[in-house]
């Protein structure tokens, strides 16, 4: 799972693009990110033939008519359960609609089921909430190992399961309107951010010949539009699963016709989904000619998208000049590695670049031939790897966006190169993290600001997902006295607390000067902290608990 191996990943990637970056050295100014305020205008981008292949989306077979016979029938419980679909191998199975290998066999069967499917719960109102299952990121056999023969393939094991994320049961108790609403649950096995495009995954190999393999990979990329690229025969077919979902629905699920609202979620992974192709399922759901249902003569639906913990990179770093470029690597930042293969010897502080950070970027597009927002592709046009940040695409969602997120988001500072769960670990880690958190908080304000209708709700914490109560029910952490789940319920519903933008205003007590985690009612998962102790503490010597015996060095 690309949560702890992406570190080691990234370097691989760019000790690969310096060794053999052949690309033109002309320069002119990058164009400025359509809908940005005080977009600096020094930026400057390599001007090349496209970086990235263009995806041709499959065709999509026709619609058929639902009725009560195609229709998944309810579950008890007052319809809390939903109810395992799988998309139809004959149907689907050649246009995206598989995971990354055939899943484990669900309970009483021995067939290994390859096909992507999602759960259903019916409702009985004109609301749809779909909420995309989130579980790391991963690249290449080795990494994506648990999608295809680990614990990720119990995804589909049980014919019925109970909700998750706002589809909750106790969210469904909280808001008549949550609990009328159908509920359609996207189980996570594509190791993609569910943004992968892949139809026939490549081997690498000509005429499947050991002998005549190109060795273009995740980890040694050296030409993003070589038509041999070797994906290690994986389904990254995240992106369009959901499309052939949605397909699946309008042509079984009668009461589908009837949709005139979707509120899109998702949870980290899924959250990434979510903010990806928001956009895109406006339009998939606009009822216009391109349009997914535009055949089927319905009114447009309205979209409205609430990611949880999917911000994975952020822009405004005080170290660049580009305010759209990521954080530098926490080894760049700090002039420290952490210890294990590759080994490298400590270095003086610097940025990450802009080469660097395409490196990474290109390398993760090209394995998953990724979805990437079309609109904001053109105002990128020659480096539309860009458009695979968070931070660049925002600007072009056109429907409204409630974003819930953490400050110090854990999984975001380890994708970084920062040391999972343990940032004292790790020299100049809470100085990093510090880093980290000024960005994120930077960019959701400055994004917010530019639409009135969108909601933020953003805590002074130091986790990823445990401590958001729509996306777990372990903690609850409360943000001006205001929940993750009561934020978003009053932005959707649009009544309640009339402030979209709830942000964390504690301050630290310790007399540090850094800008840490200050809200004491965050989850108590990270760092090896005891349950007993102030939520707030990071390191050796606060609330008295100890530091890892491992430092980086």
């Amino acid at each position: 799972m690309m949560v702890l191996a992406s570190a080691s990943l990234y370097f691989a990637i760019l000790v690969s693009a310096r060794a053999s970056d052949t690309c033109t050295t002309d320069e002119t100014s990058l164009l400025q990110g359509a809908g940005w305020k005080n977009q600096k205008d020094v930026v400057r981008r390599r001007v090349a033939t496209p970086l990235l292949r263009e995806v041709q989306p499959p065709d999509m077979p026709a619609f058929t008519d639902p009725d009560e016979s195609t229709a998944a029938p309810n579950e008890p419980n007052d319809g809390k359960f939903m109810r395992r679909v799988m998309l139809d191998e004959l149907t689907y199975g050649d246009i995206g609609g598989k995971c990354l290998g055939p899943q484990t066999p669900w309970v009483g069967s021995d067939y290994a089921n390859p096909m992507a499917g999602y759960y259903y719960g019916r409702g009985t109102s004109n609301l749809w909430i779909i909420f995309l299952q989130g579980g790391g990121y991963c690249a290449g056999q080795d990494d994506c190992d648990g999608y295809y023969t680990g614990n990720k393939l119990t995804r589909f094991q049980y014919e019925t399961k109970p909700g998750v994320g706002l589809l909750e049961s106790d969210n469904m108790d909280l808001d008549e309107d949550f609990r009328n609403a159908h509920r359609v649950f996207v189980p996570y096995c594509t190791g993609d951010l569910h943004l992968g495009q892949v139809v026939t995954p490549s081997d690498g190999c000509e005429d499947n010949n050991p002998d005549n393999c190109c060795e273009e990979t995740y980890r040694n990329l050296t030409n993003p539009t070589a038509d041999c690229f070797n994906q290690g025969g994986l389904y990254y077919s995240g992106h369009l699963n959901l499309k052939n979902i949605l397909h699946h629905i309008f042509s079984n699920q009668p009461d589908s016709r009837d949709m005139t609202q979707v509120l899109f979620s998702g949870s980290s992974a899924g959250g990434a989904g979510v903010i990806g192709q928001c956009d895109w399922l406006k339009t998939m759901l606009s009822g216009g000619s391109r349009s997914l249902i535009g055949e089927l003569g319905m009114p447009p639906v309205q979209v409205s998208c609430a990611p949880v913990a999917g911000f994975f990179q952020t822009g405004y770093a005080d170290d660049h000049v580009d305010e759209m470029q990521g954080p530098s690597l926490y080894h760049h930042w700090s002039g420290y590695y952490k210890p294990g293969p590759p080994q490298s010897p400590n270095q003086l502080p610097r940025e990450t670049s802009l080469e660097e950070e395409k490196a990474i970027s290109i390398a993760k597009v090209r394995t998953y031939d990724q979805y990437l927002e079309p609109r904001c592709s053109r105002a990128y046009s020659g480096e539309e790897w860009r458009c695979s940040s968070m931070t660049v695409v925002r600007p072009f969602i056109r429907p409204r966006m409630h974003i819930t997120q953490n400050k110090f988001d854990l999984l975001g500072a380890a994708n970084r190169d920062l040391t999972w769960l343990h940032p004292c670990t790790s020299r100049k880690g809470p100085e990093y993290l510090a880093y980290l958190g000024h960005a994120m908080q930077a960019t959701l304000k400055a994004q917010h600001a530019l639409k009135e209708e969108d909601g933020l709700w953003l805590a002074s914490c130091a986790d990823h997902t445990d401590n958001l109560k729509h996306s777990s029910a372990d903690s609850e952490t409360l943000v001006q006295g205001i929940s993750s789940l009561q934020a978003v319920t009053d932005w959707f519903f649009q009544r309640g607390n009339p402030d979209r933008e709830i942000i964390d205003d504690c301050v630290r007590s310790d007399g540090s000067g850094l800008e840490l985690p200050c809200n004491p009612m965050c989850g108590n998962d990270y760092a090896g902290r005891p349950s007993n102790q102030d939520t707030t503490c990071l390191c050796e010597g606060e609330c008295g608990w100890p530091l890892p015996s491992s430092v980086d060095s």
